[in-house]
């Protein structure tokens, strides 16, 4: 009836949301203060089931009477829970029940209920859940699967609306599911293209990556015998060991690290964002590989704009992943987890047999994502599974198949919906940031030309003007005496680079220790340690200032820029108007000052600052919309910087200082992963590599021009370099597997190649930089904790 309420709910793994529709707009239920309902379930003994908080709190007395995630149980038919067999229709039953009652004294009830599942579950879940639904006092449902009400919610929003004809993809992340749905806009509301789902990751499985990093972390060692205990203390802290992994795991989305206190060994331990990527790199690469197979399966047409929604999408590497998969920057909301259920309150009515069961033909097969598995079942505060002790052996069983083995299509017609009432239609929480539709996926190359500029990048190369033709000379005729491994850092050596300090060839390097470490090239000597940040460095740039002082410049990953001069050692800057993490930098000249150019994870644009006054004298808030690499050139008076991007070939300039020049690149393939800028025959070069299945391109930033390609096109690079060097021409390609190829530009022939990766190592290699000394070249690369020098064979 017009003016009844109406009630989407989103029944999720670890909460559950429901949103209600009136005449007022949408708003949240609230449970407990809260819009997000623990969906545990805990059994009394007197045969009671508690849910939500309640039943997280019992659960610290006994965790087994307590089941955190019902919803990753709908195949078992029943659980047992203390002494007590409970059905799982009774667990959703018990969930479903706290909704109802909550919508019912809020709103009277009535109106359209719709009740969202995940995009994988078949036609047997779906009755479990209709079943629960109606026991529970929501009387007829209308199902919906989840990734299509997000994507209905983003569709049909006002104020922000998608244009007739543009499509959009929604990624879920939730709690142990995701789901990835391709949506058109059309006149009469939208239709869905294709939907995508995977049951058997989520966030909780993070947690749990989490957790077991923690146990076997060396300063976690000690007796953890206590695990085994059925004691009142030793429920309590595993409890708090899993609350500390998954808390830790939720604060890292907004610091590059976080400490973790363990009560009872009473003892803290350190874990970084890049710690907790490496733990969550395979999970996250599935995530990204649904969301690349659900849009190839929507056929072609204009690519979407990404949107991600579901508490687990706050962790960046998503978006990074996402990003680098699609070439462009997914849109958050600052509530994510209220989008499916606000989507299904004000979806319209799919039409056609069938249609809002589309989800059911459209999902596809998937191989399992390893992970940790656990002998026995512990469960934590909100009652979510914790791995073993470190001494238990693990269990040498595969976890279970799903029940239902999904299948591979996309709907045979596109299913149009009906539009929103006027009266119905929510007001969206603003996103951060709306790109452009999601283009071929490209490179845009950004040259910001000062005076006339054309470029080499002396500083960065650390070679000094001797490399390149120019005045000055090193003292004492150092001597490179062969290969040599460095090691300081604790923890992995993020990025690193050359320059001349005091007349000598000096390796500058940045770890995800905080640390800024500076090395003898010839000698390998430590010549000294900056504790430059009290997190992990995650972009460092160096060179020289305008009356040639060396220098370095770090970011971390909470938006702070520091300049270093590494003759007195000493910070000489800072700068805070980030509002996210430092991604990367570089510096630039102009007459006789110095400038930054600095790139946040929020890419929204550069930010530029002169360095002797602090003035901010840019952003460019018109760049692209992701500027992951950043390089700079210098010859003499002129120099450019260098971005690198996705998207429609483009590039773009700014009056930064003085006159500029735009040039564009035309550079395709995915998204760009390594940038090195240099000079050759005295006019400026870029090389780019855009990731695995396209070769290294090396372009003429004056004329455009591509001069060559190097190396494999099934290879990833992740680190380039480029000199000049006894006029010869080289470029080092750094790759997976740990090998450094240095190749002749003008033939294209490999005339030194290198295994710089401890034995048995496989890891990339972050960082690549060319240096010389006295009569020798060198090539530094970043491997893990250490970095290694070779000399390199001409």
């Amino acid at each position: 009836m017009p003016g009844q309420p109406s009630l989407g709910v989103d029944f999720g793994t670890s909460h559950t949301v429901a949103v209600t529709v009136t005449r007022s707009g949408p708003n949240p239920l609230l449970f407990d203060g809260s819009p997000l309902l623990p969906s545990a379930v805990y059994a009394d003994r007197a045969g009671a089931l508690l849910v939500g908080t309640d039943a997280l709190h019992a659960a610290g007395r006994d965790p087994a009477r307590c089941e955190p995630h019902p919803k990753r149980r709908v195949d078992d038919g029943s659980v047992l829970l203390g002494e007590q067999e409970v059905t799982v229709t009774a667990l959703f039953t018990a969930v479903l029940r706290r909704v109802s009652d909550e919508y019912r004294r809020v709103t009277g009830g009535g109106g359209e209920v719709v009740l969202t599942h995940p995009a994988t579950w078949g036609e047997t879940r779906r009755s479990l859940l209709t079943a629960a639904a109606e026991d529970a006092g929501l009387g007829e449902v209308r199902l919906l699967p989840e990734p299509v009400a997000a994507a209905a919610y983003f569709a049909t929003r006002p104020g922000d609306p998608l244009p007739v004809g543009h499509r959009l993809m929604v990624v879920d992340v939730g709690g142990g599911t995701v789901d990835v749905s391709v949506v058109r806009r059309v006149d009469t509301g939208f239709e869905v293209l294709a939907v995508g789902g995977r049951d058997d990751i989520g966030g909780t499985d993070l947690d749990a990556l989490v957790a077991e990093w923690l146990r076997g972390h060396p300063a976690a060692s000690g007796d953890w015998s206590w695990l085994d205990s059925d004691t009142a203390a030793a429920r309590r802290s595993r409890r708090q060991w899993y609350e500390e992994a998954r808390n830790a795991k939720v604060r890292l989305s907004r610091h590059s690290s976080t400490e973790l206190f363990l009560p009872t060994l009473e003892r803290e331990v350190l874990l970084t964002r890049a710690e907790l990527e490496r733990l969550a790199h395979p999970t996250v690469t599935a995530i990204a590989d649904l969301a690349e197979t659900v849009a190839a399966s929507a056929g072609t047409g204009d690519e979407p704009v990404v949107y991600l929604v579901g508490g687990g999408s706050r962790m960046p590497l998503v978006g990074t992943l996402l990003h680098r998969r699609f070439g462009i920057a997914p849109v958050t909301l600052e509530q994510p987890e209220l989008v499916v259920a606000q989507g299904a309150a004000t979806a319209p009515r799919v039409r056609g047999t069938g249609a809002d069961e589309i989800a059911t033909a459209s999902v596809m097969a998937h191989a399992p994502v390893a992970a940790p598995t656990p002998t026995e079942v512990i469960r934590g505060e909100d009652g979510a599974e914790v791995p073993p002790a470190p001494d238990r052996p693990p269990a040498t069983e595969p976890a279970p198949e799903p029940a239902e083995e999904p299948t591979l299509a996309a709907p045979a017609e596109p299913v149009a919906a009906e539009p929103l009432p006027d009266d119905t239609t929510p007001t969206p929480d603003r996103p951060r940031r709306i790109p452009g539709p999601l283009r071929v996926v490209a490179l845009v190359v950004a040259v910001l030309v000062v005076a006339t500029i054309v470029a080499s990048r002396t500083g960065w190369f650390g070679l000094g003007d001797e490399a390149q033709g120019g005045h000055d000379t090193l003292e004492a005729d150092p001597v490179l005496e062969g290969p040599a491994v460095f090691t300081g850092h604790e923890g992995t050596v993020i990025d690193l680079d050359t320059v001349a300090v005091d007349g000598r060839p000096t390796l500058v390097t940045a770890g995800e220790d905080g640390g800024v470490c500076l090395w003898d090239v010839a000698t390998g000597d430590s010549l000294d340690r900056i504790d430059a940040h009290d997190s992990s460095v995650t972009a460092l740039a160096v060179g020289t200032t305008a009356d040639d002082v060396p220098i370095a410049v770090t970011g971390d990953g909470d938006g702070v820029v520091r300049v270093w001069d590494l003759t007195e050692r000493e910070q000489i800057f800072e700068y805070t108007g980030h509002a996210s993490g430092i991604r990367a930098l570089a510096l630039m000249r102009a007459g006789t000052s110095t400038f930054v150019v600095s790139g946040d994870e929020s890419f929204q644009g550069l930010r530029g600052w002169r360095l002797d006054t602090g003035e901010q004298v840019l952003p460019f808030t018109d760049a692209p919309d992701m500027s992951i690499e950043l390089e700079s050139v210098i010859i003499g008076d002129k120099s450019a910087v260098v971005a690198a991007d996705s998207g429609v070939n483009l590039v773009w300039s700014q009056n930064f200082i003085g006159d500029s020049v735009p040039r564009e690149l035309r550079v395709s393939g995915h998204l760009a992963t390594a940038l090195a800028a240099g000079e050759i025959d005295g006019g400026p070069v870029v090389a780019v590599s855009m990731g695995a299945g396209e070769p290294v391109s090396l372009w003429n930033l004056t004329t455009g021009e591509r001069l060559g390609e190097y190396g494999e096109a099934d290879s990833r690079t992740a680190a380039l370099a480029i000199v000049e060097w006894n006029g010869r021409a080289l470029l080092a390609v750094g790759g997976a597997g740990g090998i450094v190829r240095v190749f002749d530009v003008d033939t294209g022939d490999v005339v030194d190649e290198f295994d710089v990766q401890p034995d048995g190592e496989t890891d990339e290699i972050p960082a690549i930089a060319f240096t010389a000394v006295g009569d020798d070249l060198a090539v530094c690369s970043a491997t893990l904790d250490r970095i290694d020098v070779r000399p390199v064979t001409t």
